[in-house]
């Protein structure tokens, strides 16, 4: 993501119930998108907190069957989005 003409990093945390291994939990373990959906090598998760939507974000990556830490930067790589949904942490 960017601000600014700037590349930012994905955070670990957007809130106190809201963090990265939390979410890596759901993701690896159970279907938890609104929508049909079988992730493919590469494909990019991109979680934004809505109040803070150009200040934060938490990211995955999906490598090697399974989401993993990571963000592509949009200066570098093409990207394109394929869907918005929400995430349900009680999946």
């Amino acid at each position: 993501m960017y601000l600014n003409g700037m590349h930012r990093l994905a955070e670990d945390r957007l809130a106190e119930n809201l963090s990265a291994a939390a979410i890596l939990k759901v993701l690896n373990t159970q279907q938890c998108f609104d929508f049909d959906y079988i992730p493919s090598e590469g494909d990019n998760l991109v979680i934004h907190n809505p109040p803070r939507y150009i200040e934060g974000f938490i990211s995955f990556i999906y490598k090697n069957a399974q989401w993993v830490p990571g963000d592509y930067n949009s200066f570098r790589d093409q990207l394109e989005v394929f869907h918005y949904g929400k995430f349900n942490r009680d999946s």
